[in-house]
């Protein structure tokens, strides 16, 4: 069941948990944002979902989801539906405005309201991990993109953009409604 979240108070922890004391939202605009909670427990946590305002209506997870660098198949296995296609990041992409910040891209939707996607770093097929300490973040979408790959998003200081990836590598996950 989806419940409409007034908490000023929680909203603001996990604001300031997703990017140390750096608060985007003022406390007005948090008690007044469409923020979430889904039932689902997809192995990880209880997900909170922010409507950003977006054509299509998707709602975008607050956090990743706590399960590291994982590949492909094991995100499908876990998540499934719950990760956004190609379209969906293309949509967050050029819909929302996106801005850097220290630990990640912050999107801000039509309606003001918005997530953080923090750097993440990646995966290689071969068990190499970097991490790209406050470089770069790198998400799975569901999308199939050709034979042993998918498209997933990669972003740094000076922007992003959508790229096949091997579905052995290892990338973040963050889950959409």
């Amino acid at each position: 069941m989806k419940k409409l979240f007034l908490f000023s108070l929680l909203v603001t922890a996990m604001i300031l948990t997703a990017c140390g004391n750096k608060s985007t939202q003022s406390e007005e605009q948090m008690q007044e944002s469409n923020y979430y909670e889904d039932d689902f427990d997809y192995g990880c946590w209880e997900e909170s979902y922010v409507d950003l305002g977006l054509p299509s209506g998707t709602l975008w997870s607050e956090e990743n989801e706590d399960c590291g660098l994982i590949s492909y198949e094991e995100a499908m296995s876990l998540y499934g539906n719950n990760l956004p296609t190609k379209k969906q990041w293309d949509e967050l992409t050029e819909k929302c405005t996106l801005s850097w910040e220290e630990c990640g891209m912050l999107a801000t939707g039509p309606n003001g309201n918005s997530i953080i996607l923090p750097v993440t770093g990646f995966c290689t097929c071969d068990g190499y991990i970097d991490m790209n300490t406050y470089s770069y973040g790198y998400y799975w979408s569901s999308t199939p993109n050709g034979a042993g790959y998918a498209w997933g998003l990669a972003f740094g200081a000076n922007g992003g953009d959508m790229y096949g990836n091997p579905i052995c590598g290892g990338q973040a996950i963050r889950l959409v409604h």
